[in-house]
């Protein structure tokens, strides 16, 4: 038998003796007396898998409706503009890196910060070699508002947007059950 099967066997029945892997790696180290760095063995010890889960229900406290329109976004943001008063400005494009993609996708972007602090958003869903939300692919845009929505009703917002001429629909969206709901994190 050789040195390598031998302490093969020994390990095994260290093992199965119940042995914690650490006491198994002393007894390798002191065996064998070398540095561990140096020494491979094809084992491998089953180690209990750890889960993280972060409560991120207090980051979308926004509301977020999707809007259907196929009118370029600065047409839309005009209207948007007219009927709810406000005055959205184009922004940097927004830069997502999406996992599928090696260089990151741009989507046109939109703000408005009133003087009560209420802050108005509006993302474009179809960049051009990507969707922003992958499982909202019948929206083209979102109009994302914080702190103004809890002054105000979703339903009377969702109404007014849906009677402008250029918007084909208007639907509110939970970002909570959205797969890709930390893309409207924002970093501003």
């Amino acid at each position: 038998m050789s040195a390598a099967a031998s302490i093969s066997f020994a390990v095994k029945e260290k093992l199965t003796a119940g042995y914690s892997a650490n006491r198994v790696m002393d007894f390798l180290l002191d065996e064998i007396n070398i540095s561990f760095r140096y020494f491979h063995l094809p084992i491998f010890f089953r180690m209990s898998k750890t889960v993280l889960k972060f409560d991120t229900d207090e980051e979308f406290d926004f509301l977020l409706i999707g809007i259907v329109c196929q009118h370029k976004d600065y047409r839309l943001c005009h209207e948007l503009n007219r009927k709810l008063e406000i005055n959205l400005v184009r922004e940097k494009d927004y830069e997502v890196n999406i996992a599928k993609r090696m260089n990151p996708a741009l989507f046109s972007f939109f703000k408005f910060e009133s003087d009560e602090q209420d802050l108005f958003y509006v993302f474009e869903n179809k960049g051009k070699h990507a969707l922003l939300i992958p499982e909202q692919k019948q929206i083209d845009f979102f109009l994302m508002v914080k702190e103004c929505f809890k002054r105000q009703k979703v339903s009377e917002l969702v109404a007014a947007i849906k009677q402008i001429p250029v918007v084909l629909g208007a639907y509110p969206i939970d970002p909570r059950s959205l797969k890709s709901r930390d893309y409207f994190l924002l970093n501003t």
